[in-house]
């Protein structure tokens, strides 16, 4: 009877993804669903209801599903990384507001949270939302890290930036694994010790957090081997945790041989902070 089963879900799992969308404009969220993504929303629905029916012999269109979802995923996340990156290049000058790029990514995330309803059990199943607001935070941290944020004034512009972003993540009610998000903004406060308690962080973040805080003798992570900030984010999320931090040493090491090679008597002031939290990464 199981095998039956089985092989009816298997042949319904090939029609499901023979009707399946999955070209590039068929994958981007605007502001109006086209009707390949009602379509793709439909049968994404499906295969979840058969899924829930019969968890065991659905393992052929749980896997299709799971495709889809993934492809929705990863260009969200394009998405987001090309909104975020533009924080490097627009001119904003000490205005107050939300910059343009944060505007623009906001109105993204309603795009998001829109598509995102009309396939909210297979979601709720997948975590999606979960790993795109992990995802949305992470990346505005890893970029605002390449920021040099020495002056206070820069500092204001990002948490004005940074806050708004959080607001709109918890007006969606996306889980993530950061809980209470509003300690994420001690991240770029002026207390350094709040900073280094904030949990869920990344050391290697920790590290370029302090390395972007410092005086330009420092240089800051994409600086330092002549990238571009979007070059560096792409090398960052690539990579583990161990190699970034690796690389960070390296970096550090070279400073410290510049300050010793010219005779200097003082570090910058972050130097004993960031020496210890990568000594005790390894």
């Amino acid at each position: 009877m199981n095998s039956n089963i089985e092989k009816c879900i298997e042949i319904i799992a090939k029609k499901l993804e023979a009707n399946l969308h999955l070209q590039r404009d068929d994958l981007l969220l605007g502001s109006r669903l086209t009707a390949n993504q009602m379509t793709n929303y439909r049968l994404i629905q499906t295969a979840d209801g058969i899924i829930k029916r019969w968890p065991s012999e659905s393992k052929s269109i749980a896997a299709i599903q799971k495709e889809t979802l993934d492809a929705i995923l990863t260009t969200v996340k394009h998405s987001i990384r090309d909104i975020v990156a533009r924080m490097h290049v627009e001119t904003r000058g000490m205005t107050k507001s939300v910059a343009p790029y944060m505007q623009e990514l906001l109105t993204y995330i309603t795009h998001i949270d829109q598509h995102m309803a009309h396939i909210s059990r297979a979601v709720c199943h997948s975590h999606i939302l979960s790993q795109i607001a992990e995802y949305v935070i992470d990346s505005f941290i890893l970029n605002a890290t390449l920021v040099r944020s020495h002056l206070s004034d820069e500092r204001q512009l990002i948490v004005i930036d940074f806050s708004r972003l959080l607001e709109a993540v918890r007006s969606m009610e996306w889980p993530s694994k950061y809980g209470d998000t509003s300690r994420l903004l001690d991240l770029f406060g002026k207390d350094v010790d709040f900073m280094l308690k904030v949990e869920g962080v990344r050391k290697s973040i920790l590290v370029q957090l302090l390395i972007s805080d410092s005086p330009s003798e420092v240089p800051l992570p994409n600086q330092s081997v002549k990238w571009t900030p979007e070059e560096y984010v792409a090398w960052y999320e690539d990579h583990s945790e161990l190699e970034v931090l690796a690389f960070l040493n390296g970096l550090v090491t070279s400073y410290n041989s510049s300050v010793i090679s010219r005779g200097q008597q003082q570090y910058v002031e972050h130097y004993p902070r960031i020496v210890k939290l990568l000594q005790d990464s390894f």
